[in-house]
């Protein structure tokens, strides 16, 4: 089984003017990240009633799961700086196709 890789990479500098900037963008991505949980909410009872029945997983649900995962691991690494790499503001929604 293959792991989910975050792997940030440490610099010492940092700027003091990004760090202003993430009190903005924890508004910004908190109210992104709440409208995307309640989508999540939706989705993996769904996936997990979906598996229970057919014993396979639905290729949207679970395409709707990774993306969610994916887009709040990178801006929890941003606003924990960890990095000073700003995460996209949408998650990347070309892979739901």
């Amino acid at each position: 089984m293959k792991g989910v890789e975050v792997n940030p990479i440490y610099k010492e500098e940092s700027p003091r003017l990004e760090l202003l900037y993430r009190v903005g963008y924890f508004i910004i991505y908190y109210i992104i990240g709440m409208i995307l949980s309640f989508l999540l909410l939706i989705a993996w009872p769904l996936q997990v009633i979906w598996i229970l029945i057919t014993g396979k997983r639905q290729n949207l649900l679970h395409k709707i799961i990774r993306m969610f995962t994916e887009y709040v691991t990178e801006y929890i690494a941003y606003l924990y700086c960890l990095t000073d790499e700003r995460p996209r503001l949408l998650p990347n929604f070309d892979s739901l196709k």
